[in-house]
């Protein structure tokens, strides 16, 4: 059986650093295993069956973090979560994410848990710090206390050593290209194991405590993502501007050079000038027209991309809403 737990604050620094993109607010972790896991596995990393864009972690057995083992087991199972973050945020339905049916689809294109190029990146990462962590002594739970303590020179011996262990860019795997062919297997897949996880996690006494949570998230992921299309389309904007620029630019220096070129005796000088003339406020004309589609297409897709930002913030608020009412959340 599952328990919740709060790992200690030297563990949660250590994901913090090495996965900074993951809001670790909405992972929970856990001591044990699901009910429903099958032998063998010694933890696992899943979506929340009610959430939309939380994480839970079970670490069995490893809930010990004086000993390096579990340390290792974190980095792993952390590895995991930014690894669904690299699409869509890691958001979804339930257990219904893209980031888990790419997994699966990954899975079935090699049928191999070790092969699946998911479980090889992350046991590289797993590897990778246990190498730097064995060869300079680094621990980053100190015990000499009696409880798990933050070795204030832990995390920059870990960038010292290896970099690449802090993953400031989430990324998914390079997966066989027929995966992709797999993707309507796995996604039906997903859409049974989340069928089968939200009646199985539909009576768990956390679930309306995360659920409030959860629904202020959704507003705070709603406000960054419209801050984001807002900055893309300032952004855009600006190389407008500086394309617009750069073209006036262009072509009064084409007038000056071809003004410069034209017969110097009247009335053969007058008539180039004059024809360089129009060509040069053609050219100005046609820089500023592109210039106005520029920046119309750069409005009209802030438009689009707030818009629905909105619409599914506003879709993950009444999931939020339904499932706190089908748990009698607003009575309790």
């Amino acid at each position: 059986m599952a328990t919740p737990i709060t790992i200690p604050d030297c563990a949660r620094k250590l994901l913090e650093f090495l996965y900074p993109t993951v809001d670790w607010n909405g992972v929970m972790f856990f001591a044990g295993k699901p009910w429903w896991m099958l032998p063998g596995y010694g933890a696992i990393t899943i979506p929340n069956p009610l959430g939309v864009c939380g994480y839970r972690i079970y670490l069995g057995d490893a809930t010990d973090f004086c000993k390096d083992s579990t340390i290792d087991t974190i980095v792993h199972e952390g590895f995991h979560v930014q690894q669904f973050t690299a699409v869509a945020g890691g958001c979804g339905f339930g257990m219904v994410r893209p980031g888990l049916t790419q997994y699966l689809a990954c899975y079935l294109s090699v049928l191999s848990y070790d092969n699946n190029p998911f479980e090889v990146d992350a046991y590289a990462q797993e590897n990778a710090f246990a190498a730097c962590r064995t060869a300079n002594k680094i621990k980053v739970c100190d015990c000499t206390s009696g409880e798990p303590l933050l070795d204030p020179t832990a995390l920059d011996a870990l960038k010292a050593c290896n970099e690449k262990l802090i993953v400031t860019r989430p990324r998914l795997p390079h997966c066989p290209w027929w995966s992709w062919l797999l993707v309507p297997i796995a996604l039906i897949l997903v859409l049974i194991l989340a069928v089968l996880g939200f009646i199985a996690h539909l009576f768990d006494l956390l679930n309306c405590t995360y659920l409030t949570f959860q629904s202020r998230q959704c507003v705070q992921w709603g406000q960054s993502a419209r801050d984001e299309c807002n900055q893309w389309a300032d952004h855009g904007h600006d190389q407008c501007n500086d394309w617009r620029d750069d073209g006036y630019e262009t072509c009064n220096e084409w007038g000056t050079s071809a003004s410069s070129s034209c017969c110097t005796w009247w009335p053969c000088s007058w008539g180039c000038q004059a024809l360089v003339w129009v060509f040069t406020q053609i050219c100005t004309g046609m820089v500023w027209v592109v210039n106005m589609v520029c920046h119309g297409v750069i409005w009209i897709a802030n438009i689009v991309c707030v818009a629905w930002v909105t619409i599914i913030e506003v879709v993950c608020l009444v999931w939020m809403f339904v499932i706190r009412t089908i748990l009698f959340c607003w009575w309790r």
